[in-house]
């Protein structure tokens, strides 16, 4: 566990080493991230996030879970968030950046999740969910 996050590419994302409890609370809150990983928890809280545009540094750092973790679809996910927000496709080349912009992200994330999760009854975040994503999609086929 590291102390602070340096600029050479990591085996590790990470995350705030308050957000651990975040993440534990959100497990007991809600069984559908029960049986999630890390990482799954870790790429709902960035979609959360970067939807949300809550996008908060860092200002301690624990890892979270390895980066060889991720596969070929969590990897394209967030190097377009990060393309997304530097407005530039040169990103992509900057691992340290790609995750350092995915976990800002993630944190923001997390945050947001585990309000909402407390705020609806134990078993219905799903379906709150599921409502949230069909008013999106309909709003994007308009």
């Amino acid at each position: 566990m590291s102390s602070h996050r340096n600029s050479k590419v990591s085996d590790r994302l990470f995350w705030a080493k308050g957000d651990k409890k975040l993440y534990d609370e959100l497990e007991e809150q809600e069984k559908f991230f029960k049986n999630k990983g890390r990482k799954e928890q870790f790429m709902f809280a960035l979609a959360v996030g970067f939807h949300n545009g809550n996008r908060q540094p860092l200002n301690t750092y624990d890892g979270m879970f390895n980066s060889r973790d991720l596969t070929p679809m969590d990897i394209s996910i967030i190097e377009s968030i990060a393309v997304q927000t530097e407005g530039n496709v040169s990103v992509i080349e900057d691992e340290a950046k790609i995750y350092r912009v995915a976990e800002e992200y993630a944190h923001g994330g997390i945050k947001i999740l585990n309000k909402e999760v407390k705020n609806v009854q134990f078993g219905s975040y799903p379906k709150k969910l599921e409502i949230s994503l069909t008013e999106l999609i309909s709003q994007k086929m308009e």
